[in-house]
């Protein structure tokens, strides 16, 4: 695979988890857009560097990271403030009737309803797609517990969500 055909996957392959990522770190769609192609456009930029034998969507998040980053730097820069407490938002991946985005916002309040420790570790799972040692290396806890939490987060979703 050369790598236009490899950029073109990562594209295909990862565009909408990292719109996800980025969308909650940023806040705004038009941002966050912006955000994800100039990740795609340092990856490519990097591609003879990556490693092959590494995770491709953990090394396109820490891409998309620094250029939120850059994001933040620039925009303080200008005068304007980071915000605090911007959460993860789930987003309809196509939105093609009014019910897509109704089940969108039914996400939303479901995952707003668990603990909030059971959330943030399932969300390091599930959005950021952090194994299971790095997301107990993140937030200084056992694997184990980790794995309890998200186990938890989903009964507790599968719950509320049934309940649509």
């Amino acid at each position: 695979m050369d790598n236009n055909d490899l950029l073109s996957y990562w594209i295909k392959t990862h565009s909408y988890s990292l719109h996800q990522i980025a969308y909650k770190l940023v806040g705004n769609r038009h941002s966050t857009e912006d955000v994800v192609q100039e990740t795609f456009k340092s990856a490519w930029y990097s591609i003879a560097s990556y490693n092959k034998t590494l995770n491709e969507k953990g090394w396109l998040t820490t891409i998309l990271k620094r250029r939120v980053v850059d994001y933040w730097r620039k925009k303080k820069s200008r005068g304007n403030n980071i915000p605090n407490g911007l959460g993860y938002t789930i987003v309809a991946k196509a939105i093609e009737d009014s019910s897509s985005l109704e089940y969108s916002q039914k996400i939303n309040d479901s995952l707003n309803s668990i603990h909030p420790r059971l959330k943030e570790t399932f969300l390091c799972v599930a959005i950021e797609g952090l194994t299971h040692k790095e997301t107990a290396s993140k937030l200084g806890i056992p694997v184990g517990t980790v794995l309890s939490r998200v186990y938890r987060a989903k009964e507790q979703l599968r719950e509320c969500l049934n309940s649509i």
